[in-house]
């Protein structure tokens, strides 16, 4: 993966696509971490910590 050093998070504020937030949910499942989530997207930390207590609330998920 090339990482821009001028623009470390490319996707940050960008609409999310579905396979984006597909792959959110598959990894938040199988344990991956949020940082290397969303160094995965390209997207802020605080973003995808965000997006995922969401998709919880919206998935009616009662796990912690």
């Amino acid at each position: 993966m090339v990482v821009d050093h001028h623009r470390p998070y490319p996707n940050a504020g960008k609409p999310w696509l579905a396979s984006d937030l597909l792959f959110l949910e598959i990894a938040a499942r199988r344990g991956m971490s949020l940082t290397r989530i969303a160094t995965f997207l390209g997207r802020e930390e605080g973003e995808v910590r965000d997006k995922a207590r969401k998709l919880e609330t919206l998935l009616g998920k009662t796990e912690s």
